[in-house]
């Protein structure tokens, strides 16, 4: 099974291992499978996500995405930026174990957790739109980078910078970086530090995470120039 959810001690593992993880109309339906899995479960107190091999995510899949009608793009779109803005105010506390590769919407699904902790030998974190030549395209996307990428290191965003996990952490992108055998092990003590001693109350935490992040939960899903998408992913696959 691509994704999957593992419960130990009282933490929910929430399993990317659909190879490179990509952002499609199937992939985003089992993502919301998973969260709705760890939701119901009364007992989970942290949620850690993390990938496979040398990917975290890819990000969107062009290759699907470019073969689509506009508004099958424009639908699967708003599904996949739908799933990262519900981690960014998920009811329970967030551990990203970036194991590899985050790109793009990879990226955006990264910094949505609450803490981050990423590789420190391979894979590096890009939001590559101004490499690609094209734009965030959507106002949530723009509020995201504003709320999760400290103000004085936007340009990173902004520049396609790819960093590695060192880089990561010295930008604030993550909280500490591990060695890959170690990654989970390492977010699992995370996960008994932050949670501590008395569990966090879910209601209260969704409070508080949709009032700081009020401007991504309140943000448009609409794409904020007139063209048609399939023929700019087409554009972006051909320099892939």
């Amino acid at each position: 099974m691509p994704f999957y959810v593992e419960f130990i001690d009282n933490v929910a593992v929430w399993h990317l291992d659909d190879n490179k993880n990509l952002f499609n109309s199937v992939t985003v339906r089992e993502m919301n499978r998973c969260l709705d899995e760890i939701e119901a479960n009364p007992h989970v107190t942290c949620m850690i996500s993390i990938g496979y091999g040398k990917n975290y995510s890819q990000g969107l899949d062009l290759l699907t995405l470019s073969q689509m009608a506009t508004q099958a793009v424009h639908a699967t779109l708003t599904l996949a930026f739908k799933v990262i803005a519900r981690v960014l105010t998920f009811p329970l506390p967030t551990i990203a174990a970036i194991n590899g590769h985050s790109y793009g919407a990879g990226a955006f699904l990264a910094i949505c957790h609450d803490y981050r902790i990423m590789r420190e030998d391979r894979g590096y974190m890009c939001f590559p739109e101004a490499k690609l030549g094209v734009h965030f395209g959507f106002p949530v996307l723009i509020e995201m980078i504003k709320q999760r990428i400290p103000l004085a290191n936007q340009s990173i965003a902004i520049l396609s910078m790819e960093l590695s996990g060192t880089e990561a952490c010295k930008y604030g992108l993550v909280h500490e970086t591990s060695n890959i055998d170690e990654l989970l092990m390492t977010a699992q003590d995370a996960a008994k530090r932050i949670v501590g001693r008395n569990n966090l109350d879910r209601d209260n935490l969704k409070k508080i995470k949709s009032s700081i992040f009020s401007s991504v939960v309140n943000s448009k899903y609409e794409i904020m120039e007139d063209v048609e998408r399939h023929k700019l992913f087409k554009t972006v696959r051909s320099k892939l």
